[in-house]
């Protein structure tokens, strides 16, 4: 019986011998898509890359199996776009049948998997333009009434003139300078303020000019001016000869502001 072979080309793998010494066929893993033959066992192994001992490729000295398994047929067509996918190419025809005894041959090539079309999907609507908001209505509320001008500032006075210096007061009551006169003349000095009188006799005492507000005492200590006449010498209360104090025990006192004058 003579099989259908298909006239598409198939893929061949051509054999080349070699002899190698590894100590267990049983864990050899070997090169992927190599073929090898193992006399213990009698049988031909591919290898996958990654299974130890291989694949067998026939029953290992068994009846005659099948035929191989024809070649799968041409991947189908790619659909157009959109359209439904392709269909599978037709199955390969199955080898002729092996001779009795004979191992069975290699399984066929199985064709590669036709092309998946297209998804098909039409195009997403644009979105709807969004709506035009509404005009916000107006504040309900009375106008505010305008806030009134405010008035001129008044323009600012003139500084009145600045009045003249008050007169210095008296000297207050702490510690003062005190003089004790005993002799019969005495000159009133810048540091004089209460002047004491005793002496057994008359006495004269000059007060020069001063400044204005100087004040100064004269006093009879002794008891005894109505006997001894204390004269106070210079311009008093405009009179250019003075003052005569004749009072036992009295007191003068005097403050100068052009000229002395008793107070």
């Amino acid at each position: 019986m003579s099989a259908n072979i298909p006239n598409d080309p198939v893929a061949i793998q051509k054999l080349f011998t070699s002899r190698d010494n590894y100590a267990d066929a049983n864990t050899y893993v070997g090169q992927e898509q190599r073929l090898w033959y193992n006399p213990e066992t009698n049988c031909f192994y591919v290898s996958d890359g990654v299974t130890p001992g291989g694949i067998p490729v026939d029953n290992c000295g068994g009846g005659g199996g099948g035929g191989a398994t024809g070649a799968t047929g041409p991947t189908g067509a790619t659909g157009p776009s959109g359209g439904p996918t392709g269909a599978t190419g037709p199955t390969g025809a199955t080898g002729p049948a092996g001779s009795p005894g004979g191992a069975t041959g290699a399984t066929g090539i199985t064709g590669s998997i036709g092309a998946t079309g297209a998804t098909g999907s039409g195009a997403t609507g644009a979105t709807g333009a969004t709506g035009v908001q509404g005009a916000t209505g107006a504040t309900g509320s009375g106008a505010t009434g305008a806030t009134g001008a405010s008035g001129t500032n008044g323009s600012d006075g003139a500084t009145g003139a600045t009045g003249p210096q008050g007169a210095t007061g008296p000297a207050g009551l702490g510690t003062v300078n005190t003089t004790l006169v005993t002799t019969s003349t005495y000159t009133v000095q810048p540091s004089d303020y209460y002047i004491g009188v005793n002496y057994n006799g008359n006495v004269t005492i000059t007060v020069p000019t001063a400044t204005d507000g100087r004040m100064i005492i004269i006093k009879d200590e002794s008891g005894n001016c109505s006997n001894n006449p204390i004269l106070a010498l210079g311009t008093i209360d405009n009179d250019i000869n003075g003052f005569n104090l004749q009072i036992n025990n009295g007191a003068i006192a005097m403050i100068y502001r052009s000229g002395w004058r008793i107070i």
